[in-house]
């Protein structure tokens, strides 16, 4: 999974392929991390090193906490089912963790977390793993297509002159647990189709960076112009979070003066969709700043004015529970006293439960309940379904007639 493109990090083509700028701004500059990315690493090496090597049923989850065990579980899952789908494994070609460049730019290149191709078939699965909960869009993915472009270039070495018919269909995957439990999400799409991107979407936006970097080597300044500020592309912009990028900056300002001015659209106007995206380039603006000045005072380098305090202390808790029950037995407290029993929540009886028939399965599935998630806002194109919400001021009329 290490990638050391710099202007071209397949990882980070959301954001220069719609931004020329970042790439300049972004170059030699590292994130250095944090939880949840040690976490994703941790979990794709455990995959990768047990999902095809290691036979299903003696992969050892020891070492990791529940939640990890359960996620990591479903991804190998899906990762053989994708293999089982892409046909038998004698009849395809499977590679993991494979470095691909993409043809022509000798900059960009990255590494596929599991690539298979049957070559009967002429067709070729791109699977990434993501074990974060925030949802990846699969659907012309940048970074699985400059993968695709990749792998097919990788393909074509391997086996042109070989009686090579080439390739046709291309399927791009997203393993995330966290998102869907029981499937990856999939995309498809011809290679005709990934070249008409690779035309019209990867070599124009490589050019103008390319362009820009003899500029900006001269000593010429970076013209605003050159950016595209925007809630996809600014996500995951390193000059984001260190608070060097101009145009966000501009745009920010241009936000917070207009929040000054009665500037709510009406219900049914199309301006919402630009609010939108003005509100979450100001909280993602916001949020950078808090993350980089957490990183200041937790690092004694607070600015003056500011300090780092701590927080309110944890729960109380048994340093030794062993220990501790002794010692309140030793007092005369009962069994009943110390202790307070719970079934076990339905992830955890499963795993007990492995060889249950489809009917014991159904009758299991039928004790468990779900709650519904919380409602929240998505731009139009999200793939997510829509909830149908009764408009509150039609319900209001409606109850206001059948009063009459």
């Amino acid at each position: 999974m290490s990638e050391h493109s710099d202007y071209y990090s397949p990882s980070g083509a959301k954001t220069w392929l719609n931004c020329a700028g970042s790439a300049i701004l972004n170059h030699g500059k590292r994130d250095s991390g944090n939880k949840y990315s040690t976490r994703g690493t941790m979990l794709h090496d455990f995959a990768e090193r047990n999902a095809f090597d290691v036979p299903f049923d003696d992969i050892d989850y020891s070492g990791l906490n529940p939640d990890d065990a359960r996620a990591v579980k479903t991804a190998i899952i899906q990762a053989i089912n994708l293999q089982g789908w892409m046909g038998d494994v004698n009849d395809v070609e499977i590679h993991l963790e494979l470095q691909v460049k993409a043809p022509d730019v000798p900059d960009c290149f990255g590494t596929i977390d599991i690539f298979i191709f049957n070559r009967a078939e002429k067709h070729l699965l791109i699977a990434d793993y993501k074990f974060g909960s925030m949802y990846v869009e699969v659907k012309m993915n940048p970074q699985l297509l400059i993968y695709a472009l990749g792998g097919c270039e990788y393909l074509e070495s391997r086996h042109s002159g070989s009686g090579w018919e080439g390739i046709e269909n291309i399927t791009l995957a997203i393993i995330q647990p966290a998102v869907d439990d029981e499937k990856p999400m999939t995309f498809s799409l011809s290679k005709t189709e990934l070249e008409a991107w690779e035309e019209e979407v990867f070599l124009p936006a490589v050019d103008d960076i390319e362009g820009l970097k003899r500029s900006f080597s001269q000593g010429e300044v970076i013209p605003l112009k050159v950016f595209n500020p925007g809630p996809d592309q600014c996500q995951w912009c390193r000059s984001k979070k260190d608070g060097t990028c101009p145009a966000l900056q501009a745009e920010v300002d241009q936000a917070v003066e207009e929040m000054k001015l009665p500037a709510i659209p009406e219900v049914d106007s199309t301006d919402w969709v630009e609010v939108m995206n003005r509100v979450e380039l100001v909280k993602q603006w916001a949020k950078a700043r808090e993350e980089q000045m957490m990183e200041l005072v937790t690092s004694g380098q607070a600015p003056q004015g500011f300090k780092a305090v701590r927080g309110r202390m944890g729960n109380r808790a048994w340093g030794d529970e062993e220990a501790a029950d002794r010692w309140l037995k030793s007092q005369g407290l009962k069994e009943k006293e110390r202790n307070v029993f719970k079934l076990k929540s339905p992830p955890q009886i499963e795993k007990l439960l492995t060889d249950l028939t489809p009917q014991k399965k159904a009758n299991f599935e039928k004790l468990i309940t779900r709650s519904e998630g919380k409602l929240s806002w998505a731009y139009e194109d999200d793939r997510r379904e829509a909830v149908e919400v009764v408009d509150v001021n039609v319900a209001m009329a409606d109850d206001d007639i059948d009063a009459l």
